[in-house]
C-alpha cells in the first residue's frame, strides 16, 4: 500500500464510525463496488420507491402538468 493511502487510512480511522463509513462508500464507488454514495432518509427512500412505482405502470406527468409546473416557478 501507497504512503499517502496508509496515511489517509489512519486518519480516517481516528473518525466517527458514520464518517468512516462514508469515506467506505466512496472508495468502494470508485473502485467499482456497489455501493451508494448517497444514502437517502426514509421519507426520500419512500418518495423513490413511489416514484418507481408510477413508472412501472408509465405512469408520468403530462407535458401540460410540466408546463404548469414551469410557469409556477416563473419559467
Amino acid at each position: 500500500m501507497g504512503s499517502l493511502l496508509d496515511k489517509a487510512i489512519l486518519a480516517a480511522r481516528q473518525l466517527p464510525a458514520e464518517e468512516q463509513d462514508e469515506i467506505a462508500r466512496l472508495v468502494l464507488a470508485i473502485v467499482g463496488e456497489e455501493a451508494p454514495i448517497v444514502s437517502l432518509s426514509r421519507d426520500e427512500e419512500a418518495s423513490l420507491q413511489a416514484s418507481l412505482g408510477q413508472a412501472a405502470v408509465d405512469e408520468f406527468a403530462t407535458d401540460a402538468d410540466v408546463a404548469e409546473i414551469w410557469r409556477k416557478h416563473g419559467f
